[in-house]
Order: structure tokens, then sequence, then C-alpha cells
């Protein structure tokens, strides 16, 4: 007896979610129309009856993470459609729905969740592609073995932009094309050059590139506040990386690791420029600075839209 499948029914902008579908099943034709959709259910459970109901067909393959910050329940599911299929080709068209639906600024910023989290491309089989995830989401950090969570949508664009084109081949592994939403909701897509190269899981993170991937999740927290005060302005996140990371760096390199004054800190460099802080006056604010608290005058005053006067002078 055959189940009966969930009604799949879309609440988004049809039009777009539409040409999305059709440039990822473009996408899709040179791997026998396969899609694998990645599902992150990282932040809350991922709580669907149409991706529940893909269990029973065995499409689904869960990342085995073995890492003490990740439950079980909080590994990264891969699913795997066939978009020849009508059914299955709905389901992406729902992926991308859901995709655009967490992309709202009020509901990320109540809720930080981003399940529908991209959609890969390639001739290997998932089962060694979720080897892959579960090798390369740990890796040896400057001082211990930490959680890379690079699969993220919010984190896979910005890592690329900061690692050489030797680490970005090395990333992406047996993944010939990943495709995901950014942060305006608009399709992002990365081709790997070199796809199947010789593959050991671990980047080689260095004390700099560690602090430079912190920037990524600095950024992330800005960004989510940002967008909800201003949820019609299109941002591009690897520019503002670049934009936030050099004062970043610099406020870290004197011993403030402090994330709610990186935050703070990262919000006036978008505001005032990626040197504000090498500004005679804010270096002489700063140079007897011992913790976050010394800051909270400097970062009052600087919020106030005549400072830039001061930075004129």
């Amino acid at each position: 007896m055959l189940l009966k499948k969930p009604k799949i029914e879309l609440s988004g902008d049809i039009e777009k979610i539409d040409a999305i579908t059709e440039q990822l099943c473009e996408f899709a034709k040179p791997y026998q129309s396969r899609c694998i959709v990645i599902l992150d259910p990282f932040i809350s459970a991922l709580e669907d009856d149409i991706i529940g109901s893909l269990y029973k067909e065995f499409k689904i393959t869960q990342v085995k993470i073995k890492h003490p910050s990740v439950l079980a329940w909080q590994r990264p599911l891969l699913l795997t459609l066939n978009l020849k299929n009508n059914y299955e080709r709905d389901v992406l068209r729902y992926t991308i729905n859901q995709a655009l639906t967490e992309l709202n600024p009020e509901n990320l910023y109540k809720n930080s969740t981003r399940h529908y989290s991209g959609w890969i491309f390639t001739h290997t089989k998932v089962e060694k592609i979720s080897e892959d995830f579960s090798c390369l989401s740990l890796q040896n950090m400057y001082q211990s073995k930490q959680l890379l969570r690079f699969y993220d949508p919010a984190v896979l664009p910005q890592l690329l932009t900061i690692l050489n084109p030797k680490l970005q081949i090395k990333l992406l592994g047996h993944i010939e094309i990943w495709t995901l939403l950014d942060g305006n909701g608009d399709l992002f897509y990365r081709h790997n050059d070199e796809p199947g190269m010789v593959y050991t899981g671990q980047l080689g993170i260095t004390k700099q590139l560690e602090q430079e991937l912190n920037c990524i999740g600095i950024n992330n927290q800005f960004l989510k506040k940002y967008r909800k005060n201003h949820p019609l302005e299109k941002i591009d996140e690897c520019e503002s990386l670049n934009k936030i990371k050099p004062c970043l760096l610099r406020l870290v390199s004197r011993g403030f690791t402090d994330k709610a004054l990186l935050v703070e800190w990262a919000k006036l460099a978008y505001k005032w420029g990626e040197d504000f802080d090498l500004h005679p006056y804010v270096q002489n604010k700063i140079q007897n600075m011992k913790t976050r608290f010394d800051f909270t005058d400097l970062l009052n005053e600087m919020i106030n839209s005549d400072w830039q006067i001061k930075l004129n002078q």
C-alpha cells in the first residue's frame, strides 16, 4: 500500500520561487537531475511533515558530526531529490519557499534559524558527501578542535572569501556546484574548479585565520539586527565582512574579545568606515582601556551623527 504524500503548498513569491527552481534544475541536468538539499536543525528541531515523510523513503542521510555541542537531532541532513520526478521537483520548490520565509528579517531576528541551507550538485554518492561534511566540520584550530559549520548559508560565502584558492577547492571537496540563498534572498552559487581533489578534512587553520573566522560570526550578529531595522536594504555579507574585519582584528590584537563589544565595533565600522578606529582621537581613547566596560562612553559618543565632523578633522 502506497503512503499518501503530504500536500505541498507555497506561501511566498511564486515567480521568484519558480525562477530559482528553473536555475537549480538546469544545474542538476549534468548530474542525472539529482539535487541534494542541505537541511540544518542545529538551532531548533526541523518539524516539517513534508521533510518527515521523505525519511520513510530513505531519501535523507544524516551527517554524523561527533562534537559535544552537536546532539544527534542537531546534525545536518542531506535530502536527495530526483528532479525528473514531479513531486520531488515540487519538494525542491517547497524548500526554496521555506528558505525565503526564514530570511524574512523579522523571522531571522526572532528565530535565527535557517533550516533550508542550500542545494548542492555532484556525481559523488551522498554517503561520501556526508563523510566529507563530518570530517570538515571538526577543525583543529590554534588551541583546540572546534566545530566549523561551513555548510551554514550565512557562513559559506564569507568563508570562501577569506580562504585561499587551494583551501576553497578543499572546502568544496567532491561538490561541483554549491548553491544557497544569501541574506537578500538571492541565489548564490559557486563552481568547484577541481572537484574530487585529495581530501583530508583539515584546512590547516592558523591563529590569524581563526581570528578571521570569528569575524564572520560577529558580522552575522551585526547584520541580523541591522536587517531588522533596515528590511528593504540590500546588503552584501562579504562586502560587510571586508569592511568590518580590519578594525575587529585590530581590537582583538589589543586583547578585547568580548562578542558584545565586537558587534558594537562592527556597527561603527559599517557606519564610519573600516579605518575609523585609526583616527587619533579614537586611538588616544582606547590606548588605556582595560575592559569592555571602558568603551561605554566612547561607543555612545560615536553613535552620534556629528561624529563625522570629528572624523574629518
